[in-house]
């Protein structure tokens, strides 16, 4: 984890010292709308990896004033449904998961084709797990375990665009959040069994670091 957050910092002081205040015919003031492109890269290219990247981040909106002060905002949701039933056993999970993020940022222009921001970010995360268990010998009697983790976060990021044309920009970013989540777990039984459900909570501080792996296609309104 250290060496990620060095090269964060580094690729930040990197871009700080070659900054330049004006180029000119380039504005960044405006409305910033981007979403990530990994998947439809993926598709395009024919890239065979399945690997996801570690930014859960789909959408991204980004006011810049002419001074390259901005408001930047995040949002990701997936649902995923999962079947590992056999010949014995029916087991199905169900996951949903939900984060925001606003934050600052100042935005810098390196060259004519190069921009880059720094921001720092507030997020709020929340994921919920459903697994459902049933065997062949117990009558469809079930369990049901389910995991809810939720909290929030902050931390700084960095982002880095390569400008195609006046208002089309593909980037990355990194990031390295603190996040205070709580877990909280519970198992059902069905009364057949005759158990008592249990339910257990932890809470989890920690330190994450999202490299360059996500890639940003972002068009200036």
């Amino acid at each position: 984890m250290k060496k990620y957050f060095l090269l964060f910092a580094m690729l930040t002081t990197v871009s700080l010292s070659h900054a330049q205040e004006e180029v000119e015919g380039i504005s960044i003031e405006g409305h910033f709308l981007g979403v990530q492109a990994n998947e439809l890269l993926r598709q395009v290219l024919s890239i065979g990896s399945s690997s996801l990247p570690t930014n859960p981040y789909f959408f991204n909106y980004t006011y810049t004033a002419a001074s390259g002060d901005g408001f930047s905002s995040s949002i990701a949701y997936s649902r995923e449904e999962f079947d590992n039933s056999d010949n014995f056993t029916s087991l199905e999970t169900e996951s949903d998961r939900f984060a925001i993020r606003l934050g600052y940022e100042k935005k810098k222009v390196l060259s004519k084709r190069f921009i880059y921001s720094l921001g720092v970010d507030f997020l709020i995360e929340s994921q919920k797990n459903v697994t459902t268990s049933e065997d062949n010998f117990s009558n469809g009697q079930a369990v049901i375990i389910t995991n809810k983790r939720s909290g929030w976060g902050l931390g700084p990021r960095f982002n880095f665009y390569y400008r195609l044309s006046d208002r089309i920009l593909i980037g990355t970013e990194a990031n390295y959040y603190y996040k205070s989540l709580k877990d909280k777990f519970s198992t059902e039984f069905d009364d057949d069994f005759g158990i008592d459900d249990e339910e257990d909570e932890r809470s989890i501080k920690s330190f994450t670091f999202a490299s360059p792996s996500i890639l940003w296609l972002t068009i200036k309104l």
